[in-house]
């Protein structure tokens, strides 16, 4: 190899280096970019998981609300719908033309509406004295019943609070508020044969 060929190959080696130099610095802020999103993504998906998971955990055990008296967040959902298609067809024999009080798609979007009303009372129980907290309790007034307030207000105990106030929520929703609606008023709740009544 002649000193001619040998120069021009470094020289060519050097330009390629060069090139993937700027190119890797070029490129290096999109790559921890993507980086940062895959584990962003990660970590938001184990947290999804998780919360679901436990939820459908929770929803077999007693429940926390003191009224519930034992029953699990599955037989009060249970017991809410058949007390709602019983309101419906007293209705229909009475001469009403549709369901009105058991809706379906209410029954499928309710677990939705509280997984998605419910951070904002955990929070609230989490930072009590901040300006969120007040913002939420002047919007709720049934703010002091949805709270959670069975554990520490602590973040190591964030998913019973949060699953506390899915609990909470949906009692008040489906029996307190209910039982004042003209349309479909809710009767009281009633309790499964399986466990005691008696408070």
């Amino acid at each position: 190899m002649t000193t001619t060929e040998m120069n021009n190959a470094k020289t060519t080696t050097g330009k390629l280096t060069f090139g993937r130099a700027v190119k890797a610095v070029l490129l290096f802020p999109f790559k921890v970019l993507a980086f940062a999103l895959k584990v962003a993504l990660v970590l938001v998906l184990a947290g999804v998981v998780t919360t679901v998971g436990y939820g459908v955990y929770r929803s077999g055990q007693p429940m926390v609300v003191p009224e519930a008296q034992g029953m699990t967040y599955r037989e009060f959902l249970k017991e809410r719908m058949d007390a709602m298609k019983a309101l419906d067809d007293a209705r229909i024999e009475n001469g009403a033309e549709r369901r009105v009080c058991y809706a379906t798609d209410v029954f499928f979007t309710l677990p939705s509406v509280y997984f998605l009303l419910s951070p904002q009372v955990t929070l609230a129980a989490l930072y009590p004295d901040s300006n969120f907290a007040r913002m939420v309790e002047g919007g709720d007034g049934y703010f002091y019943r949805n709270v959670p307030t069975s554990r520490e207000p602590k973040w190591r105990n964030v998913l019973p609070l949060y699953w506390e106030a899915v609990e909470r929520q949906s009692w008040t929703f489906l029996v307190i508020s209910g039982a004042y609606s003209k349309v479909c008023p809710a009767p009281p709740v009633t309790y499964p044969e399986t466990i005691s009544t008696t408070p």
